[in-house]
């Protein structure tokens, strides 16, 4: 097995490679980074960037979703995107092709700030290409349907499930 650690200095960087059909061949979409090659997110970052990956049916979204993610907000997250930090909740970076690259569309936050809850460990987009789900395994809310209290952190691991 070859030496895979990085040369003295490297800054690796995960990344998200797209591949599309064309005739017979399959074509290399222009790669495209998370956090740190985006300016307008360049904070809030894991190397658990991609722990979980969805693509729409129609091949124009892509969720992909870092469960530490320290990035400050909750809900959906526009760019510009509030600056700061909070605990490693998670998040779900949305990126949508355009017509010669992908851009990032949507930065999804979980409501409530809960250390390790890891937001964002499963991604699925629904039939219509429009909704996502997004799972937090370690969800510790005691809401039992979709108006409940979603800040009473009393039933540990219960695990969440977000649709967007």
């Amino acid at each position: 097995m070859p030496d895979t650690a990085p040369p003295a200095g490297a800054d690796w960087q995960k990344n998200i490679m797209a591949f599309r059909r064309s005739g017979a061949n399959w074509l290399a979409e222009p790669a495209f980074t998370y956090q740190y090659k985006q300016s307008i997110l360049s904070f809030g970052h894991s190397n658990l960037f991609g722990a979980s990956v969805a693509v729409s049916d129609d091949g124009r979204f892509i969720a992909a979703g870092d469960i530490f993610n320290t990035a400050a907000g909750t809900g959906a997250l526009r760019a510009p995107s509030t600056t700061g930090t909070s605990t490693r909740n998670g998040a779900v970076t949305v990126f949508e092709r355009k017509t010669s690259n992908w851009e990032l569309r949507t930065l999804l936050k979980p409501n409530v700030q809960e250390q390790y809850g890891l937001f964002g460990n499963t991604v699925a987009f629904g039939d219509n290409n429009r909704s996502l789900a997004v799972g937090q395994v370690e969800n510790s809310s005691n809401a039992r349907d979709i108006d409940g209290d979603q800040t009473n952190l009393s039933a540990p691991y219960s695990g969440a499930l977000w649709l967007y």
